[in-house]
């Protein structure tokens, strides 16, 4: 018994330190883990004649983690880095028997491909040539059109708290409210018109992954990331590939990610009845006395913090692992204005008088009593072989479908 109890606790003991190991490789293995991101690098490697170069490495650096990826060109000179967080890289070109070229200054938005081709020049690879990316890059890959809302507009563009137009209530900031920055967004927060579609016909995207709703597809009133956990916004219109499905429109949003940096902010926005106007005809207004200010009390408040992953003495994620949360909540405190009907103890007398008369007519209420008819009562008592009388075996089966 002991030896029995003994292999099991080794047993359970390595089934937890295989799971335990696997979660550690999973966690600490990005490059074995590939999301569905649609951001990337692309482009072709030439020499100076014009002839395109095979076997080129090319490594794209994030600026703000530090994070490298790499890739080489195929044999028509063409390479693709993908699977990148929207910002800004710096791509090194580089190849035995030319000069190494770095390319600064490459960004990269949501959902699209930076088109980024390089010209090496014949000569040592100690020796490197710099070259500053245009800010805006012609998109090559995708005849997709659409509008890219970056992250500071979302930090410093104004917007309106408690519910905008269209709004199927008082609510917290709303992200997609930004949306309608680009040419041909249409509607309200409760239904979005992309392009001159319906409603209801648009696609939400998070990271690439589809946000699928089951009624009222594209309203987003209910799944509003925080405005910091929201790196980029691109909102599509017309002529976008296939992987975005049968929408009329898409509103694709991708997180931000943590840096080398740590780095934190905190907020409260405040509204009240005391800071608030009166407005130019607020209610109760007559043609001799202006109303009195409307009463709202809404707070608006959060937090969001990122940074690198790291454990004194055990870990030091800069450069490779990092984090980043972000949390707000929204609190309105108003007077509840709706009224609701409930009945008066006489009306309730009055209901238990009148049981004994109902219940005859309509039986099956829950509040009247279950009484057994003659013949049921026959039915659930028998007599046996020897003329003794027993219950009938089926009255513990009533019994437990339901109570009598």
């Amino acid at each position: 018994m002991f030896f029995r109890f003994l292999r099991t606790n080794l047993s359970c003991q390595h089934w937890l330190a295989g799971g335990l190991a696997f979660c550690l490789l999973f966690l600490f293995s990005p490059q074995g883990v590939r999301a569905q991101g649609l951001s990337g690098i692309t482009g072709t490697i030439t020499d100076e004649s014009g002839a395109v170069i095979p076997g080129v490495t090319v490594t794209a650096t994030s600026n703000a983690t530090g994070v490298s990826s790499h890739t080489a060109t195929t044999s028509v000179g063409t390479y693709t880095i993908t699977d990148l967080i929207p910002g800004v890289y710096t791509v090194k070109v580089d190849k035995a028997g030319f000069e190494t070229s770095v390319l600064n200054n490459v960004n990269v938005d949501v959902g699209k491909f930076s088109t980024t081709d390089a010209i090496l020049k014949v000569g040592s690879t100690t020796q490197t040539i710099e070259v500053t990316a245009t800010p805006v890059a012609l998109e090559t890959t995708q005849p997709q059109l659409g509008t890219v809302v970056e992250s500071k507009i979302a930090q410093e563009v104004p917007t309106l708290i408690g519910g905008g137009p269209g709004n199927i209530g008082p609510r917290d900031r709303q992200i997609d409210d930004l949306i309608f920055l680009a040419p041909g967004v249409t509607g309200g927060e409760f239904e979005h018109r992309i392009n001159g579609g319906v409603s209801y016909q648009n696609e939400v995207m998070f990271n690439g992954v589809v946000a699928v709703q089951s009624e009222t597809q594209g309203m987003q009133s209910n799944i509003n990331p925080p405005f910091e956990m929201v790196n980029e916004i691109q909102a599509l219109t017309s002529n976008f590939g296939a992987q975005y499905g049968l929408a009329q429109g898409v509103a694709d949003y991708r997180f931000a990610s943590g840096t080398n940096q740590l780095h934190g902010d905190g907020f409260e926005v405040l509204r009240n009845t005391i800071l608030d106007a009166a407005g130019v005809n607020p209610p109760g207004t007559t043609p001799t006395q202006v109303g009195p200010t409307p009463v709202i009390n809404q707070n608006s408040f959060g937090f969001s913090v990122g940074g690198p992953v790291f454990f004194p003495k055990l870990y030091n994620g800069k450069n490779k692992t990092f984090f980043f949360v972000s949390a707000d909540w929204f609190r309105l405190n108003s007077t509840d204005t709706g009224t609701n009907t409930i009945p008066t103890p006489a009306e309730v007398t009055s209901a238990l008088t009148l049981r004994p008369l109902v219940c005859p007519l309509i039986p099956r209420l829950s509040s009247c009593p279950r009484t057994l008819l003659p013949r049921q009562a026959a039915r659930r008592r028998r007599p046996d072989n020897r003329g003794r009388t027993t219950r009938s075996p089926h009255l513990a089966l009533a019994r437990l479908r339901r109570p009598f």
